[in-house]
């Protein structure tokens, strides 16, 4: 059987230690499971501009079955937009 892909939506601009929040999360959602999909892994491009790592992140959340939104994601305006594209699109909140 194939694994749920989860992506995980949260506040990544201005928070110093994203990448460490992020990684716990994947670590938890990982032991239970399931495939995920990090936007904080996104590989750093030197002169990249916010919107290049949104799209990016846009890209795996298209490829995702469920979205887990950290409790940061309703102090972020990309993870608020990503809230609203899974609910239009029919990709369901991981609620843990």
């Amino acid at each position: 059987m194939k694994k749920q892909r989860v992506y995980i939506a949260g506040k990544i601009t201005g928070v110093e230690n994203y990448r460490e929040k992020f990684a716990i999360a994947e670590k938890m959602l990982k032991e239970k499971g399931f495939d995920v999909l990090n936007p904080a892994k996104i590989k750093t491009k030197d002169g990249a501009e916010y919107k290049y790592y949104f799209f990016k992140a846009l890209e795996m959340l298209k490829h995702s079955d469920l979205v887990y939104f950290m409790p940061c994601a309703a102090q972020s305006p990309g993870a608020k937009v990503e809230i609203q594209i899974a609910e239009l699109c029919g990709i369901p909140e991981l609620k843990i």
